[in-house]
């Protein structure tokens, strides 16, 4: 595979007892995007799991941390690290109450708007300047 072109993370909690709930929709749209593009998300990389593969025609690295939510951003930095992407390369799929259910906000900047896995990206890079793809949960 050509060098990756983006990282795509699926914010989610490990664990069975999470596997089907809202708040691991990120998960959820990763195991999608795996499943209709023949990637296999199953490599143990920097505290993730993570599939290279090809998504539209573009090389891509699709990932779930398996750290809790709240604590995701040293791991999605070191994904980045060792792919040589900087976070303008990052597409970050997650759940938002505040969205009717399955409606999309895509925002290429901003705040946390009070979620904690963005608070922890954000912390972690030191910029905002990535890709969010939210998902409603309401």
């Amino acid at each position: 595979m050509d060098q990756p072109e983006y990282l795509v993370v699926g914010l989610g909690n490990p664990g069975e007892e999470y596997k089907l709930t809202p708040h691991n929709l990120g998960f959820l749209v990763v195991d999608r995007l795996a499943e209709t593009n023949s990637i296999r998300v199953s490599r143990k990389e920097n505290t993730s799991l993570v599939g290279l593969g090809t998504v539209a025609g573009k090389p891509v690295v699709l990932a779930q941390p398996q750290t809790f939510m709240n604590v995701n951003g040293p791991a999605v930095k070191g994904l980045l690290e060792r792919y040589g992407l900087s976070p303008e390369r990052l597409i970050v799929v997650y759940d938002e109450l505040a969205l009717p259910w399955g409606e999309l906000r895509i925002r290429t900047s901003g705040s946390s708007a009070g979620h904690n896995g963005i608070k922890s990206l954000l912390s972690s890079f030191g910029t905002d300047r990535f890709m969010r793809v939210r998902v409603g949960i309401h």
